[in-house]
């Protein structure tokens, strides 16, 4: 008759040993939650600083790129856009330029390199911009002008992370219409085309080039270029002319063909320049949108 007695602490402690048991598996779960929320938060912040790292990035570059998103560039949308892109960019052809400006007292200033992406068999093309400006800005940027999607595309990168802007890009109808107007002359026989005339040939960077003078009798520009079939859809070359590097130098409208060299002088003694020093028509450059993540609104 004593047995059930001794059950008895048997039973309690085994429900005292489950309790504990459960009490700890709760606690643990607590810890776990908070812990995550803890994590949660940390996330945020990060995130949040990444996006403050990125928009002044942004920011910068956008300035460095085209003068600013106050007063923003001829043909581009002002604001973050979530214009539509390819889901990625191929370059077989990257041509390398240094941009120069001599003022009247000889000094030169405003030193840049840009090297130029082209793809003979797609209607984009990629340039991006070396230039102290972009380095203050603490970034590197590439811009892409697509044709097919009307699309000005910003590939950015700061701090190791990647992202990407899309504006809509409202000339490229008008870009491409020009590039078929031009495309309509014959150029081995044209010795003026509208303010243009022609001037001579000579080889600049490995390839023939012919030349072209045009004045307005405040500023002279001459201007290269090359029509070599192996560097075709490199006409493109003019939109870049939406960049601060290239505004007020690059004429709204020159004989088609790669740009390979100009010299602009105006009436005050100013010289601007523009030398292609290297023609990689091997290169294979490729920029997947996936890696780099859209900013602002979503992506389409």
């Amino acid at each position: 008759m004593r047995r059930p007695a001794l059950l008895l602490p048997a039973v309690v402690l085994a429900t005292a040993t489950f309790a504990t048991r459960a009490d700890a598996q709760i606690m643990r779960a607590i810890q776990r939650k908070a812990a995550d929320a803890v994590a949660q938060k940390a996330e945020a912040k990060l995130d949040a600083k990444i996006e403050q790292m990125a928009e002044k990035a942004v920011n910068g570059s956008y300035d460095a790129l085209f003068g600013g998103i106050e007063s923003g560039a001829s043909g581009m949308m002002k604001l973050p856009g979530d214009a539509k892109t390819a889901e990625r960019y191929s370059f077989s052809i990257v041509s390398t330029m240094t941009l120069s400006s001599i003022n009247a007292s000889g000094k030169e200033e405003g030193v840049a390199t840009m090297k130029m992406h082209f793809n003979p068999a797609e209607a984009y093309t990629a340039t991006q911009v070396i230039s102290q400006d972009l380095k203050d800005a603490g970034g590197n940027a590439t811009v892409i002008f697509d044709l097919e999607h009307e699309a000005m595309v910003m590939l950015m990168e700061a701090e190791g992370t990647k992202f990407s802007m899309a504006y809509g890009w409202k000339e490229a109808a008008a870009a491409a219409e020009k590039a078929a107007a031009k495309d309509e002359v014959n150029w081995e026989e044209a010795e003026s085309w509208k303010t243009w005339t022609r001037i001579g040939t000579r080889t600049i960077a490995g390839y023939s080039a012919t030349g072209y003078r045009s004045t307005d009798g405040e500023s002279t520009v001459e201007m290269w270029v090359t029509r070599d079939a192996a560097l075709g859809g490199a006409s493109l070359f003019g939109v870049n002319g939406g960049l601060k590097q290239m505004r007020g130098k690059l004429p709204e409208e020159y004989p088609t063909g790669m740009l390979l060299e100009m010299t602009a002088k105006d009436a005050k003694g100013n010289t601007s320049r523009m030398v292609t020093t290297n023609i990689d028509t091997r290169a294979s450059v490729r920029f997947t949108m996936s890696d780099y993540p859209r900013m602002g609104m979503g992506a389409k």
